[in-house]
């Protein structure tokens, strides 16, 4: 068995042949989440950087599920799925008061079914307008093989990502210190934006950079504390 130590191209070469079987395949990922600082002055903490396990399906496009997510909005423009979904609004899920809950109506929903597929529709408009557009590439070989399910940033070559599709719910190893990101007081528009997009394949997408994650197993592969054993 070799091992490699992921410090210079030449390694992640190592890996990205290991991964270049193509999209679809399925890998157990164990990360630490980044969390995110909520509050102020010395109430200021982090929130939601519990270590997860995740089943992720890796080279499963943005595109793909942009697509799919356009297809399964317009199934959901319509008065009865918009007042399903507010029948179904749910405080915890959402992680927002319960009086944010109470203030939404069908109305509300229906709007954010609307807007949310307005943009989906116009995505790759809005897209070409970002500055931020074009900042990752895919990984290739000196052959030029693109490998499915790892970017790198143009700017910074040394920041890659795992991208593709999040298979489930992710198993909390060890729970974040201060816990989950309390609930926040939103508005009406926001609560059911949040709600509607639940529902579509792009919440699946996932992307993770590789210094977050500990352990990478699938299809006899093992990332494990900045090694790669092939």
């Amino acid at each position: 068995m070799k091992v490699y130590r992921m410090n210079s191209d030449e390694q992640w070469i190592e890996l990205s042949k290991a991964l270049a079987g193509g999209t679809g395949r399925l890998v157990s990922i164990v990360r630490q989440r980044t969390g995110k600082e909520y509050g102020r002055g010395d109430d200021r903490k982090r929130y939601g950087d519990d270590v997860v396990r995740e089943t992720v399906q890796i080279g499963v496009s943005y595109g793909r599920l942009l697509m799919e997510s356009r297809e399964q909005i317009a199934t959901l423009d319509n008065e009865a799925s918009a007042l399903e979904i507010f029948q179904t609004l749910n405080a915890r899920r959402l992680n927002v008061t319960q009086e944010s809950v109470d203030a939404v109506t069908v109305a509300d929903v229906m709007e954010a079914i609307k807007r949310i597929r307005s943009g989906l529709e116009n995505h790759e408009e809005r897209t070409a307008r970002n500055t931020q557009a074009g900042q990752w590439e895919p990984m290739t070989l000196d052959d030029g093989t693109t490998i499915q399910g790892l970017r790198r940033m143009v700017d910074d070559p040394e920041r890659v990502h795992l991208w593709g599709s999040s298979m489930g719910a992710a198993t909390v190893l060890i729970p974040a210190p201060n816990g989950r990101k309390p609930p926040t007081k939103s508005k009406p528009a926001t609560v059911a934006k949040a709600a509607v997009d639940r529902l579509l394949p792009l919440r699946r997408f996932y992307a993770a950079n590789v210094s977050t994650v500990s352990r990478f197993t699938g299809d006899g592969i093992t990332y494990e504390g900045g090694i790669v054993a092939l």
